[in-house]
């Protein structure tokens, strides 16, 4: 009975995913089936009524990899494929790139290139206007509150030592489905699908609703953790995981991080700060990283132990293990960790590439002993990229007088207060005076205090009006564009379209402040380089698949990264998520005929 199900909605569904799903931003959140069917409690029963659900008969059902691992590594430039290659092995990315198909022209289509909306883009396949996820963190005014992208009060956290708060998170601030999603309710429930990362939403956003596990880094013991959103207790596997970790983050304390490439493949990178260089030491958990100390988030060693844990969820969790196709989703933080720090000309962000390939390299070994070769897909790409660090982008990239660098909050927020003021004292001199009208200004999200604004006398619109129209005279800022111009489309041009795939109801403020080139929101002394620009070195990332139904080939058509999503259910025989804005590359596709699995 199952396998005759999973036959026919996946004969239905191969054709249906290779079709466009453009013009779906603005579906309703759907499943084929209802997700709380897939509740564990749910599933387990299933499994005691039909053991033999997953055992699919290999010529039985269309052909489909037996595992699909969806692969971001986060701060990742395009660029980063060519220029770390010197110091990579054949077996890590270079035999990705090499026997895979690549895209050399994948692009981020909105404005604010984030953390939070990449991951929510990546495998749902829809921007920010549809899926919700404007930034790592906004001003919501539903809840009246600053909220991060998968914080969720009504969680608690799960493996984290006793009396530790841990970060507890939930998708449910996530508006569009995503692959995962798709996959289980095609499969009723037999599919598995497991999330992994060192960041809460580097895990929750593109895992969908009902995965069967999701896990991401505590920064404070090292722990992966979960929610009990996703369940009351660690299984046994993640445990005995942590265990391990725990000794190599122990003898990670006592072992400073020098880099292992020699002085000669480390000649020609750039240094942003002199005092804070070689040797790495771990400090003291809950205190800032002063000199050259790191915290463990930031150390080798935490790539190292999440590559393990997703290894032995591979094992534990049967992932690809019979013909019914499962998804495991790995996202990778520590280079945007390192490369925040340091910059991406730096020794540490080359060092880490090196490591990083590295431990690729065995991984994919692991995979094609677990797997089998040729039986898995892995698809690589990035949340985003990142802008040159000011101290080289002064040296090469920039004129003198051009503003670089990171450009606090609380200066905007001044700046904000000062041209409403200032119009207010031009048509209404009584009503003008000292007062703060923006209650956030996150990301360049520009929220405005109704309070305020009464007493002041003008409207949100007024306000909005005065502050976009005077962006361009700021000499950090190369835009604004008021909430209701984004809404009604009045903007025309590349960038107004950038700002509005971006742009959601509610959580994008009223106000959208875009930097100059080489400008970023945010400082800090451990902050000398990000992102978060409508720009080419922030929207340029990687885009490689390479294993099952790959032809291998080098591609150089534009691509966006909600043609992801499409590309990735193509190979597995299900539909697009509903939201889903891109295509299917199919360029790139080879499917096997039936049987040949």
């Amino acid at each position: 009975m199952e396998g005759s199900r999973w036959n026919l909605t996946r004969s239905i569904a191969v054709a249906a995913a290779l079709l466009c799903c453009a013009g779906r931003a603005h579906a309703q959140s759907t499943s084929p089936v209802p997700l709380e069917s897939f509740e564990p409690g749910v599933e387990r029963a299933r499994a005691r009524e039909n053991p033999g659900a997953r055992e699919i008969a290999r010529g039985d059902a269309p052909p489909a990899p037996r595992l699909v691992v969806a692969l971001l590594f986060d701060q990742y430039r395009d660029d980063y494929l060519d220029r770390f290659r010197r110091v990579w092995g054949r077996d890590g990315f270079r035999r990705l790139i090499d026997g895979g198909a690549r895209f050399h022209d994948c692009t981020i289509p909105y404005a604010q290139t984030l953390t939070g909306p990449g991951h929510a883009t990546w495998l749902s396949g829809a921007t920010p206007a549809a899926h919700g996820v404007v930034a790592n963190e906004w001003f919501d005014r539903a809840d009246g509150r600053m909220v991060t992208a998968a914080d969720d009060r009504s969680v608690r956290s799960v493996g984290v030592p006793e009396g530790t708060r841990g970060e507890p998170g939930s998708p449910n601030r996530m508006k569009a489905q995503t692959v995962g999603d798709v996959l289980r309710g095609t499969t009723r429930g037999a599919a598995r699908v497991i999330a992994i990362s060192d960041k809460a939403r580097g895990a929750i956003l593109p895992a969908g609703r009902r995965p069967n596990g999701v896990y991401w880094l505590d920064d404070v013991s090292g722990l992966m953790q979960t929610s009990t959103y996703y369940a009351s207790a660690l299984p046994d596997w993640a445990i005995a995981a942590n265990v391990a970790g725990r000794r190599a983050r122990d003898e990670a304390m006592r072992t400073p991080w020098v880099p292992i490439l020699g002085e000669a493949a480390l000649r020609g990178t750039a240094v942003a700060d002199p005092d804070d260089v070689f040797p790495h030491p771990i400090g003291p958990a809950g205190r800032n990283a002063t000199g050259g100390e790191i915290d463990l988030a930031s150390h080798p060693v935490s790539l190292a132990t999440l590559f393990d844990f997703a290894e032995a969820a591979v094992a534990n969790e049967r992932l690809g293990a019979d013909a019914t196709p499962d998804l495991l989703v790995l996202s990778v933080s520590i280079p945007d960790r390192v490369g925040h720090r340091y910059g991406p000309d730096s020794p540490e962000v080359l060092d880490l590439a090196h490591r990083t390939d590295a431990r690729l390299a065995e991984f994919l070994g692991y995979l094609d002993e677990k797997v089998g070769r040729g039986r898995y897909l892995v698809s690589i790409t990035s949340d985003h990229g990142v802008a040159t660090s000011p101290t080289v982008a002064r040296e090469f990239e920039t004129a003198p007088g051009d503003s670089v660098g990171g450009v606090a909050s609380a200066r905007l927020g001044a700046w904000v207060d000062g041209v409403i003021t200032r119009a207010l004292a031009a048509v209404a001199p009584r009503a003008a005076g000292k007062a703060r009208f923006a209650r956030s200004i996150a990301s360049g999200l520009v929220t405005f205090d109704d309070s305020v604004l009464t007493v002041a006398g003008i409207t949100r619109s007024q306000a909005a009006r005065v502050v976009a129209d005077s962006a361009a005279s700021n000499p950090w800022l190369a835009a604004g564009f008021a909430a209701d111009d984004v809404l009604a489309g009045r903007k025309a041009g590349a960038l107004a379209r950038q700002v509005a795939l971006g742009f959601f109801v509610g959580r994008s403020g009223d106000v959208v402040l875009v930097p100059r080139p080489y400008v970023y929101f945010g400082t800090g002394p451990t902050y000398r380089a990000s992102h978060g620009t409508p720009y080419r070195y922030d929207t340029h990332v990687p885009l490689v698949f390479y294993g099952w139904g790959v032809k291998r080939g080098s591609y150089r058509r534009p691509v966006s990264t909600t043609d992801i999503a499409p590309t990735v259910a193509a190979l597995l025989g299900i539909d697009a998520p509903a939201h889903c804005e891109g295509r299917v590359l199919d360029e790139a596709l080879q499917v096997p005929a039936a049987g040949g699995r």
